[in-house]
């Protein structure tokens, strides 16, 4: 006869709470409706996505960015918090936008906070979180609008039209690298010129919406691939009356590709990571009993065509015609 085993209280209490952990694991992703423009989107490259953005939200199949967000929430509340405590004047958190644009152009958005120091106004201040590869690389407000990262590009329309809204000339980024919680302040001046196009273009929308017809599709491309209203945008080339093939060798070569492509975009990544990193040491090293790492400084020369003055350059100048093939799902 085996003898009988005992549960102890803390062993059910424990097993009782473990489910209920695993069950509450998963991020809730709440929808709200869109009602309006976002101040957050303006700068996005295609006009076509703030249209479904509005008129079909409910559709949107948003991809499962688990935390992301919240970890941005909480680093930037730890900023703002640490700020305060040496003696920088935070204020107007979440402060939104005025009813000339919010009502006018059916723009919604609200400005992170007004930093200051002493007895100076403080200043619009917007905080933006990011992992530590496209933080070295943002140092500039060019470098926003010239990142290849084409939501890094969307960053400035939305300081932009609270420096409007405000009627301010000047603001802040504040960029925080999420991996250290090192940050800098980057000055951005306002734009009358782009503000301007982004107040028009949320009045294309807005005419847009009213109508129920969206705007031009843009060039297929990577906003397409990440897109997430291309299941009811990309359709649409169904019905452009295009000609139908079959070539099962290039069918076979694009699902093969397609499944590669998420792998070989990783490891463009990885490379320029790994290559950044060891640029920081500056010379050959010896990494674990694995690698060992070369640095090598080449010298060349390169044609720097913007030094070239335009009526210059402008003579030499000659019509090109090139073949761009883009390869569109369609979900089949």
């Amino acid at each position: 006869m085996s003898p009988a085993v005992t549960v102890s209280e803390g062993q059910k209490r424990l097993e009782a709470l473990l489910p209920v952990l695993e069950e509450n694991r998963a991020f809730k992703n709440v929808r709200y409706p869109v009602r309006s423009n976002w101040a957050s989107k303006m700068g996005h490259p295609c006009e076509r996505h703030l249209y479904h953005l509005r008129h079909d939200w409910e559709q949107a199949e948003e991809k499962d960015w688990k935390g992301i967000g919240i970890l941005g929430n909480i680093v930037a509340d730890w900023w703002v918090r640490e700020m305060s405590s040496r003696g920088f004047n935070i204020i107007h958190q979440q402060l939104a936008l005025k009813d000339e644009i919010a009502k006018k152009y059916q723009i919604g958005g609200r400005i992170d906070c007004r930093i200051g120091w002493g007895n100076q106004k403080p200043m619009l201040a917007e905080i933006k979180s990011m992992n530590e590869r496209y933080y070295e690389q943002i140092n500039t407000y060019e470098d926003f609008m010239e990142s290849k990262a084409e939501w890094i590009r969307t960053y400035p329309a939305q300081l932009q039209l609270y420096l409007l809204s405000e009627n301010e000339e000047a603001g802040l980024f504040i960029l925080i690298n999420k991996t250290t919680l090192e940050w800098k302040a980057i000055p951005v001046y306002l734009d009358y010129g782009y503000t301007e196009w982004l107040l028009q273009r949320a009045e294309r929308v807005n005419k847009a919406n009213e109508k129920g017809i969206p705007p031009e599709r843009i060039p297929y491309g990577k906003t397409c691939q990440n897109c997430p209203f291309a299941h009811i945008c990309l359709p649409d080339i169904m019905r452009e009356g295009l000609d139908m093939i079959d070539n099962e060798h290039l069918s076979a070569v694009l699902k093969e590709r397609a499944k590669l492509e998420e792998v070989a975009e990783r490891y463009v990544e990885l490379d320029k990571e790994a290559k950044d990193t060891a640029k920081r040491v500056g010379k050959d090293f010896i990494l674990g009993e694995d690698w060992k790492v070369e640095i090598k400084k080449v010298q060349g020369s390169r044609l720097d065509t913007k030094a070239i003055p335009p009526e210059i350059r402008m003579k030499y100048e000659v019509p090109t015609e090139t073949v761009r093939v883009s390869f569109v799902p369609l979900g089949g």
